[in-house]
């Protein structure tokens, strides 16, 4: 249950947006809370007629940090940047990013599809909620996040990627440092970013996980290889690639696993997509789009779509010039090929790295714990999967 003081805030929150949208007459209906570790996610609906009198219905979810939690997990600083960030991204960086390509005429436009962030709210006691429509009323579905990717879908998410990206390139190129200077209010991630002691420990914990299914399934030449990945240490790790951030700059998604994507299907199967919305932006940063690849396609694959690689990257980086083109700007110039292979090599630690925190977790019998069965066969196939590929990439 929401605390009296933060539902006060939150319907606060809701009556400002039921002003904009000429509501004459409303009831709030709150219908659920779901607890995500130290983030609620608040499903309500709005009931009411409009100034013409006809009945109208709103359905929302609101997303706040449950402060108590936060503070005693130790995170709530990490948490309130997170927030922030995306609040930016959809406050500035959208608005900003449609704007453009309603100029270019775009013809292949990146699109919040039909998101809608109504509202953000900041307290003077450090309070922050971010109000949205609810997509699971226009039909959108989550894929299962235990299961990889479908080719089909992923290349369906490459492409909003691709579109995304290049915007951002477009924007630096085009519009003579103005970009840039919107960006210098943007909390970018850093490594200090993960120095909070729960942060800290969940990645040491995946590590340990990681090494210990090398070990039990036999694979002691993979398991050195990532054992002398790791005595680098975190935080070298970590500011190798954060501290290093190339000229071939923009703004990445950064979160890049199931649960952050929800499509519409032309098919029951889940096969054919024909909507994408990508949502949960607290760890965008600015750095090289490969960070968006490598994260991606780690968190969501198995051997069989990582036997794809070069396809998949590829057909990302043909959407990226077809766009950048249309828009007025030189793929060749602003990122070719040969930057995209040099970049994962440089920069994809941060995702094996983070994979390595994060898929335990999503394989588990339990999502929402980080615990995980000696017998996840799911876990140990996907994992030795990743571990592989990153060291044959950049070995090769």
């Amino acid at each position: 249950m929401l605390d009296k003081e933060t539902e006060k805030e939150i319907f606060s929150l809701v009556e400002q947006s039921v002003e904009d949208e000429n509501f004459r007459k409303y009831a709030i209906d709150l219908r659920s809370i779901l607890h995500n570790g130290s983030v609620d996610f608040i499903r309500l609906v709005i009931y009411g007629r409009d100034n013409n009198n006809f009945i109208k219905e709103m359905d929302l979810i609101v997303k706040v940090i449950e402060t108590k939690s936060a503070v005693r997990m130790g995170i709530i600083r990490s948490l309130r940047r997170a927030f922030r960030r995306e609040i930016f991204i959809y406050q500035k960086l959208f608005p900003m990013m449609e704007q453009f390509q309603r100029q270019k005429y775009a013809e292949y436009p990146f699109e919040r599809t039909l998101l809608v962030c109504y509202r953000t709210i900041e307290t003077e006691d450090g309070k922050l909620a971010i109000m949205f429509n609810d997509l699971k009323k226009l039909h959108f579905t989550h894929l299962n996040p235990r299961k990889p990717m479908s080719i089909n879908n992923m290349k369906f998410v490459l492409t909003q990627y691709a579109r995304f990206h290049a915007v951002c390139f477009a924007l630096r190129d085009q519009r003579n440092g103005l970009f840039e200077e919107e960006l210098q209010k943007f909390d970018r991630i850093d490594k200090d970013t993960f120095t909070e002691e729960t942060i800290i420990n969940m990645i040491e914990s995946g590590i340990t996980t990681t090494i210990k299914t090398l070990t039990d399934t036999n694979q002691l030449e993979l398991r050195q290889k990532f054992v002398n990945f790791t005595e680098r240490g975190i935080s070298r790790i970590l500011e190798d690639v954060l501290s290093n951030i190339p000229e071939e700059w923009v703004i990445i998604h950064g979160d890049g696993w199931n649960e952050n994507f929800v499509f519409q299907h032309k098919d029951d199967k889940k096969e054919i997509p024909s909507e994408l919305c990508i949502f949960n932006w607290q760890f965008s940063t600015i750095h090289s789009p490969v960070l968006d690849l490598a994260l991606f396609l780690y968190f969501v694959s198995s051997k069989e779509e990582l036997l794809q690689f070069d396809e998949l990257v590829r057909f990302y980086h043909e959407h990226l010039c077809l766009v950048l083109s249309s828009l007025g700007s030189d793929p060749k110039q602003l990122f070719p090929f040969s930057t995209v292979i040099d970049h994962w090599k440089k920069f994809s630690s941060y995702a094996l790295l983070l994979v390595a925190t994060g898929l335990p977790g999503i394989c588990a019998r339990q999502p929402e714990t980080m615990s995980l069965l000696p017998d996840e066969d799911l876990y140990k196939e996907r994992i030795s999967a990743v571990i592989e590929h990153y060291f044959r990439t950049i070995e090769g």
